[in-house]
């Protein structure tokens, strides 16, 4: 139990330390995206029939029920690949207890759990710790269908075997593990039929032909033919997918296993394994089964990776099936350095390993060569700014933001990144890769299409930006918008403020006075009126109760004749009418066509109504008056 909290402390910790990224974004595609319920098993099987034929099903069956409960916040998706990932640090503990004591067990499950490579996927919204889990149980759960006291040598027939054995009778808990963990095995990854072959041929060497050997036999063989409705989909997938980048031939493949399983430990890893080198020599309880198990489905993984080339030097996270045997190979050495006279360095080697792999699990260096981390580290800390800007934007507003990594803004097959993460902006958003590869035209005309007519543009960029990328979407803003202040300045990201010059900055900050009053805990703050050719900008400034109904009452503006009477039904030349904003304090914009308006000095008024019955409401103005009708701001319309 301390083990497995222990690797729970350091997988919570990550769970929502980073940004999806783009496997992870393509898993939650497959499975229903984001916006809507996730997909039943049927609409799984289909989705993944055509955006991923590469993969097999089941472990995208299992993510689209634990979306259905969670939701789709990466902290609950994740969630999922760290309860696998500590069902396989709990199985390898019981593996390594059957297959050579307790002790060992403990030292394996320590070894798997405690490793920056493991804990890394334990956050990662993919199949890995779940093929690690479903590995290590189904090895457990075969080792309890044959029984006790398996030979350690060839078996033909029962008659070679000792009587604990032929008489050993497992329960159907176990029959059913078996079955059902082999065949989840086989639908949660390509690498699932490696375990199961080898655990074949295993069965053929090593254990009696009885009636239980042929039990084992017809239960592989029906998952083995289960494939068959996904097989065409699977080749199709796999022929159509090339890896992108230079496979690693197999002794690359060999010192990159070892060097990410023991978190950097390469010499703590070769010293231990000369020791467990001994304990099969000398025929050690279980030390069959590790070395067998483990070079095996190594091997038949090179074949694979031969046939089709899959592990590259980004893409070691394919021998995470390994994690578990080679914690038990560790813990192997262990206890067989405590059988010698050298067994008080037992202790410290295996602190020595642990302090490996949490320091390199604390290290973001260690994996920035890999998929996932080196694109992460590339993103822009939207989370971040999504968060600062929503704590002053509104949603008129418009955030312009910045990527350096082409996989975050652009859409790949489900939804971008960026789309996912900036989910909660409260405001409007325009994102931009750089370095930017269309043409000035095409720029300006995309960013200015998108500002439109916008009190407020929030421009978020990176320092790390160079400043002569910024430069154009500067310039272009700034043909309309005055930069008013720098709103947050982190070690990530700078976030500014710009308004629509023709307004001038506005203050965010809510003034202590009112200039209109309503009883029903509406507020008009402050107004500003510009003309600007044929239309009025009115940006009005308004305190909103959390306790006044959303979506009910209006706000029309009229523009009177300086001499005009405000109570003359057709004394007003210009009107606007539009819904009031939401709860809170904030600056809403709103435009007033000024067609066939001369110049003069006019005056504003504002009047508050329900929309559905028309009702209106009384309000006092801050120079006493009271009325349905108050003046608000004073206009002066220029001859052009």
């Amino acid at each position: 139990m301390p083990v497995l909290l222990l690797v729970a402390v350091l997988g919570v910790r990550s769970l929502n330390a980073d940004m999806l990224w783009v496997d992870e974004v393509f898993s939650i595609g497959n499975v229903g995206g984001y916006q809507g319920p996730a997909y039943n098993p049927l609409q799984v099987w289909e989705s993944l029939s055509q955006n991923s034929p590469q993969h097999v099903p089941g472990y995208f069956f299992v993510l689209g029920g634990w979306a259905a409960l969670t939701g789709w916040t990466a902290f609950g998706l994740r969630a999922l690949s760290l309860l696998f990932g500590l069902l396989a640090v709990a199985w390898t503990y019981r593996l390594g207890a059957d297959w050579m004591s307790p002790r060992a067990g403990l030292y394996a499950a320590l070894v798997v759990g405690i490793g920056a490579f493991y804990l890394y996927f334990t956050h990662e919204v993919r199949m890995y710790t779940m093929i690690a889990f479903l590995t290590v149980f189904v090895l457990w759960a075969y080792s309890r269908v044959i029984g006790p006291g398996v030979p350690r040598r060839p078996a033909a027939s029962a008659s070679t075997v000792p009587a604990q054995f032929s008489t050993y009778q497992p329960n159907m808990g176990y029959w059913l593990a078996f079955a059902v963990g082999a065949l989840a095995l086989l639908y949660t990854h390509l690498f699932g039929a490696l375990v199961l072959a080898a655990i074949g041929l295993y069965h053929l060497l090593f254990v009696p032909k009885n009636r239980r050997w042929w039990v084992v036999v017809l239960i592989l063989g029906v998952v083995g033919l289960s494939i068959l409705p996904w097989l065409q989909v699977l080749l199709q997938g796999v022929r159509n997918v090339g890896l992108g980048e230079e496979p690693l031939p197999p002794l690359s493949i060999l010192t990159e296993m070892l060097h990410l399983f023991s978190s950097g430990n390469g010499v703590g890893f070769a010293l231990l394994a000369v020791f467990a080198a001994v304990g099969l020599v000398m025929r050690r309880r279980g030390s069959l089964e590790v070395w067998l198990f483990l070079i095996v489905i190594f091997m038949l993984t090179l074949i694979a990776n031969e046939v089709r080339p899959m592990i590259s030097e980004g893409r070691t996270r394919y021998l995470i099936h390994l994690w578990p045997l080679l914690a038990l190979l560790i813990a192997l050495g262990l206890t067989m350095l405590e059988r010698t006279r050298y067994r008080v360095l037992a202790l410290p080697l295996l602190a020595v390993w642990l302090g490996f792999g949490l320091g390199n699990t604390f290290n973001q260096q260690f994996l920035i060569d890999m998929d996932g981390p080196r694109y992460v580290k590339d993103y822009p800390p939207l989370r971040e700014i999504v968060t600062a800007t929503n704590q002053q934007a509104q949603p008129e507003d418009m955030l312009v933001t910045f990527s350096r990594q082409w996989h975050v803004f652009n859409i790949f097959r489900f939804f971008t990144v960026g789309t996912y993460h900036v989910q909660d902006l409260i405001s409007d958003g325009h994102y931009i890769t750089l370095p930017e590869t269309r043409s000035a035209e095409e720029v300006r005309a995309a960013l200015q299409g998108a500002l439109g007519t916008r009190l407020t543009v929030w421009l978020a960029y990176e320092p790390i930006t160079p400043a002569d990328e910024l430069a154009p979407y500067r310039t272009i803003i700034e043909e309309k918008y005055t930069l008013c202040e720098t709103a947050a300045q982190q070690p990530g990201f700078v976030l500014e403020r710009y308004t629509l010059t023709a307004v001038g900055c506005v203050d965010l900050t809510e003034p202590d006075t009112a200039l209109v009053q309503y009883p029903a805990g509406i507020e008009l703050r402050d107004i500003r009126a510009v003309a600007q050719g044929d239309q009025l900008l009115v940006a009005a400034a308004w305190t909103v109760d959390e306790a006044v109904p959303a979506n009910t009452y209006s706000v029309s503006l009229k523009l009177w004749p300086a001499d005009a009477a405000a109570d003359s039904a057709d004394g007003f030349v210009a009107q606007l009418d539009d819904g009031l904003r939401r709860a809170g304090y904030g600056w809403q914009l709103q435009t007033m066509p000024l067609a066939d308006v001369p110049p003069g000095e006019y005056a504003l008024t504002v009047t508050l109504y329900d929309w559905s019955t028309g009702e209106r409401l009384t309000g006092s103005s801050i120079d006493g008056s009271q009325g349905d009708e108050l003046p608000a701001a004073t206009v002066m319309i220029e001859a052009e």
